[in-house]
This record gives structure tokens, C-alpha cells and sequence, in this order.
């Protein structure tokens, strides 16, 4: 598919396949639900079938597009983040502190490469590039959003009117061979702190591989009208499964679920805090 630009400063090339905002999804076939209903029931009540749904939902769903995706989608490379924008500092400390969370959960790192505090502290790599940069967090107000993103949704602009129009906050990821290449994340500043976090939590999990969201999972971050503005038990699940070694992005769905039940009970039985 050719070269694969990084998202820049300003001034970005367009990324790579455009993918994908956060998601609605097809039901699980009959036939695999009367395979796994009669497992045993682990994770804070959730059967085996209930995770493997709601892994299915929230990994091969997409919020904005009328389709699943045949393929597991996730990072090979670390993400790098570089923040831009007229942001206060809990942005950065709330990045900081849920980055780490994340490399904890998955294994995958995940980390804040760029920020202007970093720049004037000289704390930043030494082998710092601001082309390693991956994922950018915009933090700008609503009138400026679309000049600073409309160049990542040139394939569906109408996309970007229906998020501006109904969206507290948004991600886009972009794929090669669907593996997870570049991603942005919007927050637009009018909002308090407390949905500043929340769209930091949701948005960067989100662009891990988990993109939809859906009322048809329990509790979670992922769901539309759920009440949890903090990863919950079953999303730090759902991460720890994605990132499992035994996973490959481009693996089918089926081939995806299958290879999940064969080595979720061993995940289960390893950390019981799920």
C-alpha cells in the first residue's frame, strides 16, 4: 500500500487506510453462542461466551461506519504520543499516569513522547525525533477542530460533521494490513476536567484495537450510555486478551475468537484480578 506517513505537527500527509472512528457491530452467529453458553462463569460473572461477544463487538465493530471488520486490528510498534495545543497540565499528568496503566495491562508500550513541559524540561529522549511521533492528542478549542483534523477525513467528510455534531470527544486509527500504523485523538478544551480524563481513558483505549463503542457490552468504558469514566475489570480484560502474544493483527475473526477461547481460561486463572 505504499509509504506510510507518520501524523505530523502541522501540515500532516494523509495517513495511511483510513479506518475508523469508534463503532456498532453484528451479533455473534447462532452457532457460536450455542457453542459457548454452557461454559463456566468467570471475570466478575462473565461466561466465557459473554467475553468472547463482547470481544467481538468491541474489536470487529465500527461506530460511524455500517460494518464489521473481518480482521483483528492492533499495534506491532510502541505508541508514541505527542500532545499539541494549549493544554493544562493535568493533560499531560492524566496522559502520564494512563500510558503507564496501559503498558502495565498490555505488555505493548505505550507512552508520552512529546509535550512542551518535556521540551522545556529537557526531558525528552535522547534520541528524540518528532517523526517517531504516532498518535496526536489535539487539545484545541471547537472552532478550530476542523482545520487541524479535516485533513485526516478527506475519504468521509461527512463523518467529521456527524462527530463534531454529536461527539464529546473522538480517535481515528489508521492501518496498513491492518496493523495499527497512526492514530489521533480530539479533545476539544471547553470541557471540565473531570470529561478531559475521561476522553484520555476512553479514546487511547479505543485506538489500542477496541474501537466500538456498544450498548450490548456490560460494564465498561465502552459503552455508549454506561456510567464509568475509568477502565473497568472487563476492559482491562479485553486489552490484556488483544495484546496477548498469541494474537496477530490481520488474523480473521473466526480464527481470532477460537485461538481467545483456547487461552482465555489460562489468562483468567493467572491474574484473578479480572
Amino acid at each position: 500500500m505504499g509509504h506510510c506517513p507518520k501524523p505530523r505537527w502541522e501540515g500532516a500527509h494523509p495517513l495511511p487506510r483510513p479506518i475508523q472512528l469508534i463503532s456498532t457491530m453484528k451479533r455473534l452467529t447462532l452457532l457460536l453462542i450455542i457453542l459457548l453458553v454452557s461454559f463456566p462463569s468467570w471475570a466478575g460473572g462473565l461466561s466465557k461466551a459473554n467475553i468472547l461477544h463482547n470481544f467481538e463487538i468491541i474489536a470487529f465493530g465500527s461506530e460511524y461506519q455500517p460494518k464489521t471488520w473481518k480482521g483483528l486490528r492492533k499495534w506491532k510498534d510502541p505508541l508514541r504520543i505527542g500532545l499539541q495545543g494549549n493544554y493544562p497540565d493535568y493533560i499531560e499528568d492524566d496522559t502520564i499516569q494512563f500510558t503507564a496503566d496501559l503498558t502495565a495491562i498490555t505488555g505493548h508500550q505505550v507512552e508520552l513522547y512529546y509535550s512542551k513541559k518535556m521540551q522545556q524540561n529537557h526531558s525528552l529522549a535522547k534520541d528524540f525525533n518528532k517523526n517517531k511521533v504516532n498518535v496526536i492528542i489535539f487539545y484545541e478549542p471547537l472552532k478550530n477542530i476542523r482545520k487541524k483534523v479535516g485533513k485526516y477525513f478527506k475519504d468521509r467528510p461527512h463523518e467529521l460533521d456527524i462527530i463534531l455534531e454529536e461527539a464529546t470527544c473522538f480517535a481515528k486509527f489508521f492501518t496498513r494490513r491492518l496493523e495499527i500504523k497512526a492514530a489521533i485523538v480530539v479533545i476539544p478544551d471547553h470541557h471540565p476536567q473531570r470529561i478531559a480524563r475521561a476522553c484520555i481513558v476512553e479514546e487511547i483505549a479505543q485506538i489500542m484495537g477496541l474501537p466500538n463503542d456498544s450498548n450490548l457490552v456490560g460494564e465498561s468504558v465502552f459503552k455508549d450510555r454506561g456510567r464509568h469514566n475509568e477502565l473497568t475489570p472487563h476492559d482491562r480484560l479485553l486489552l490484556k486478551i488483544l495484546y496477548d502474544r498469541r494474537l496477530h493483527f490481520g488474523m480473521s475473526k473466526k480464527d481470532t475468537l477460537k485461538k481467545i477461547s483456547e487461552f482465555l481460561p489460562e489468562i483468567i486463572n493467572n491474574d484473578h484480578k479480572y
